[in-house]
């Protein structure tokens, strides 16, 4: 059956976004189930707590943000351009293909994932993800509160539960994918070179 044409693939700007395609049954545990788990027990100590800053409790998430925000796009310029022998331009070698739909002249193609794809995906993903957490926090700290919301003590209390679900299951993803691309860059593109 032949895949439509994701929409992420008709955008340039979309485009940063493909890690998000590539196909393999770890996808879903790596992307959702660890981030969201992590989420949960990074949201509960300020779901919980009396005190109801959220630019207090984001400024730290905020300056972890900025720091590592270089060091993704550094990593994504290196990943892009280094040469790492014949290993890193090699499929990921996995029990199951690692593959991603591209818009190939106007048809769907599977591609089989490279090393260096794969790593040049993930340090796009979250560059882009980062620049997006950067600047709603930093949108979010210059908003007014208004007097009229201290009476919604209930709709205060389950915003704070959404954003801080959703903001922390976004922060867990990058730090999930973070220690992957420490794993691959550290180990799984030697292995195959040293093994044989």
């Amino acid at each position: 059956m032949e895949q439509p044409i994701s929409f992420m693939e008709r955008s340039t700007f979309l485009r940063v976004f493909n890690f998000l395609r590539i196909q393999h049954p770890y996808r879903v545990r790596y992307l959702v189930w660890f981030p969201l788990f992590l989420g949960v027990v990074l949201s509960a100590p300020f779901i919980t707590s009396s005190s109801f800053s959220f630019t207090d409790y984001f400024k730290n998430h905020l300056q972890i943000l900025i720091l590592l925000f270089p060091f993704f796009i550094a990593s994504l310029a290196a990943v892009a351009t280094f040469d790492g022998g014949k290993a890193f331009d090699d499929e990921i070698e996995m029990p199951n293909k690692v593959i991603i739909y591209l818009n190939h002249r106007g048809a769907n193609t599977a591609i089989a994932v490279t090393s260096r794809y794969y790593m040049s995906l993930l340090f796009a993903y979250v560059s882009a993800i980062s620049i997006m957490v950067i600047f709603c926090l930093l949108f979010e700290s210059g908003v007014p509160v208004s007097p009229l919301m201290g009476d919604m003590v209930f709709e205060l209390f389950i915003l704070k539960i959404i954003f801080s679900l959703l903001f922390n299951f976004i922060f867990s993803q990058i730090m999930v994918l973070l220690f992957i691309s420490v794993y691959f860059l550290g180990d799984h593109i030697h292995r195959k070179s040293l093994l044989n």
